[in-house]
């Protein structure tokens, strides 16, 4: 290998392994002591390298989680509502009313992908937020997708949302596709009136008092290294900036 290495007999190589606590049961969460990055100034630099190289491949260097999370607020920032859907896609009110992708062309639009997952005090709010909003400028839309054919627990309760729906998913639609980064592809998408991604969550919350669209005060990149965190169970040491 072409890089630098300590002689096999070193005692420092003892001294290392004591520190990293190396070896270790890698069957669990956390640290992975097998790659450890330093910083420029000598210091424990990030726990998680290994698992973000292996998760995340070459391109996350230098393998920190601020990294993944900045990668992945880039790759949101291309995206664009009519990416999601034709122009011709219909979307159905709760009154039987019809409304085209085209009608929505300039509005704020919470995109909500819904798997059953618990989210009933964040529709709520939502909605509450939703009929605050609906006679002024700062109106927006919802548009609720379903990732459950057939009979939920939630059935009744969604049916009573005033916002438009859409038919469930099908595995190899393009909103399956695009939101393929969720974990099981269920969350939420914020598009502003230009139709820019503006939040993304998977566990979507609204801040309390925050009447402002899309009524989270964070950014993209803060959201994503949430949500990886989540997924990968980086919560044992906050995340470092280079």
């Amino acid at each position: 290998m072409p890089w630098l290495a300590l002689p096999f007999r070193d005692p420092r190589c003892k001294y290392l392994e004591r520190i990293f606590s190396y070896p270790v049961d890698l069957g669990v969460p956390g640290p992975d002591p097998r790659l450890v990055i330093i910083g420029p100034q000598g210091k424990y630099y990030e726990l998680y390298g290994v698992d973000i190289l292996q998760n995340f491949g070459i391109s996350a260097y230098p393998f920190t989680r601020t990294r993944v999370a900045k990668r992945e607020a880039k790759y949101l920032k291309k995206l664009r509502l009519d990416m999601f859907w034709d122009p011709n896609t219909s979307f159905t009110q709760n009154n039987g009313r019809e409304v085209k992708l085209s009608q929505l062309v300039g509005k704020k639009i919470i995109l909500v992908v819904d798997g059953d997952w618990g989210s009933a005090k964040f529709l709520r709010r939502l909605r509450s937020r939703f009929l605050e909003t609906k006679e002024t400028d700062n109106a927006f839309e919802v548009i609720y997708v379903s990732k459950i054919k057939g009979p939920s627990s939630g059935k009744h309760f969604v049916a009573s949302m005033p916002w438009l729906r859409h038919p469930p998913l099908r595995r190899r639609s393009r909103i399956a596709m695009l939101l393929g980064r969720f974990r099981e592809a269920v969350g939420i998408v914020a598009f502003d009136g230009d139709g820019t991604v503006v939040r993304r969550s998977t566990s979507p919350s609204i801040e309390k008092g925050n009447k402002d669209f899309p009524f989270y005060s964070g950014g993209l990149e803060e959201e994503a290294l949430m949500e990886f965190t989540e997924e990968y169970n980086w919560d044992y040491l906050p995340a470092q900036v280079w």
